[in-house]
C-alpha cells in the first residue's frame, strides 16, 4: 500500500519527464523568439526600405521642381524677380567659355540648323585694333587674315570683361543672327534704335558689320560695367520702365533693379 507521503513525491520517471517538458518549452521558446525577432527584423527592413524610398522620390522631386522651375519662375525655380534676372557673377565671368573650341561648341549649339559657308558660326570676319577706356586692347592677328566669330567673341569676352555667353544670347534676342543664312545689320543692337518703319532697328551706318556690332556690344557692357553714371536704372532703386523700347501703349511698370547686371543687359538698349 502506498502512503500519502511517497503519492506526494514524484517518480525519477516524473522528474525527468517534467525536466524534458521545461527543456522542450525552452526550445520551443528559443525557436518562437527567434521567429518572432526575424519578422520583426524583416518588418523594420521594409519600413526602412521604403522610408529611404520615399524620400529619394522627394528628393528627386524638389530636384526636377528646382531644375524645371515652371511657369513663372526664373534661373533656379525661384520666382520670377525683373529686377534681377542675371547676377553680376554670371554675367561677368569671361572665363565661363574658357577657350575656342568650348565658344565655338556653343555657337554650333545655338546655331546648328544654320549651315550655310556665310552663317555667323562658320564665316570668317576682318577684326581691327580697338582700344578703348572700358577694355584692354583687342589683339588682331599679326598676319591680319580674318578671324572665325568664335575667336572674335573670345577675345573680347577676356578683354572686356564680359561672359560670352551673353552675347550669344544677345544675338538671339536682338536678330536671331545664329540662325540667318548672313548675319543681319542689327546683329547685336548696339547703334540700332528702333526707330526704323515699324519699330524696325535703324543702324548707325558706323555701327554696321559684324565685328562693329559685336565689338560695340562688348564695350557698352564694359562701359556701364565701370561707369554707374551710364546706368539709366542704378540698382537698388525702383524705376519705372517701359514694356516696349518707345513708348506705343503697352504700357510701364516699376521694377525694383538689384543688380548691374540686370540694369545694363536686359533692361537698357546698347549705346556707348
Amino acid at each position: 500500500m502506498t502512503t500519502t507521503e511517497e503519492r506526494g513525491s514524484p517518480t525519477a520517471g516524473q522528474r525527468a519527464a517534467k525536466a524534458g517538458a521545461k527543456h522542450l518549452g525552452r526550445k520551443i521558446g528559443w525557436v518562437l523568439g527567434a521567429k518572432i525577432g526575424f519578422w520583426v527584423a524583416v518588418v523594420l527592413v521594409l519600413l526602412l526600405l521604403v522610408m529611404a524610398a520615399g524620400a529619394q522620390v522627394a528628393n528627386q522631386q524638389q530636384q526636377q521642381t528646382t531644375t524645371a522651375g515652371g511657369a513663372g519662375s526664373g534661373p533656379g525655380g525661384m520666382e520670377w524677380d525683373a529686377g534681377n534676372i542675371i547676377s553680376d557673377a554670371v554675367f561677368y565671368n569671361s572665363q565661363a567659355l574658357p577657350d575656342e573650341a568650348a565658344v565655338q561648341a556653343a555657337l554650333d549649339e545655338v546655331g546648328g540648323s544654320c549651315t550655310a559657308s556665310t552663317c555667323l558660326r562658320l564665316d570668317t570676319y576682318q577684326t581691327f585694333p580697338a582700344t578703348s577706356k572700358w577694355c584692354t586692347p583687342y589683339p588682331v592677328p599679326t598676319n591680319g587674315n580674318p578671324e572665325r566669330y568664335a575667336v572674335i567673341l573670345l577675345k573680347l569676352a577676356q578683354v572686356c570683361g564680359v561672359n560670352p555667353q551673353v552675347a550669344i544670347v544677345m544675338i538671339g534676342k536682338e536678330s536671331r543672327g545664329l540662325t540667318r543664312s548672313s548675319p543681319p545689320a542689327a546683329l547685336t543692337g548696339f547703334g540700332c534704335p528702333d526707330t526704323g518703319p515699324g519699330g524696325s532697328a535703324n543702324c548707325d551706318a558706323a555701327s554696321s558689320g559684324v565685328w562693329a556690332q559685336t565689338l560695340g556690344m562688348f564695350t557698352s557692357f564694359a562701359k556701364l560695367h565701370q561707369d554707374a553714371s551710364s546706368v539709366n536704372y542704378p540698382e537698388g532703386k525702383t524705376s519705372d520702365i517701359l514694356w516696349n523700347v518707345a513708348e506705343t501703349g503697352c504700357g510701364s511698370a516699376p521694377v525694383t533693379v538689384v543688380n548691374r547686371a540686370t540694369a545694363k543687359s536686359l533692361l537698357e538698349p546698347l549705346s556707348e
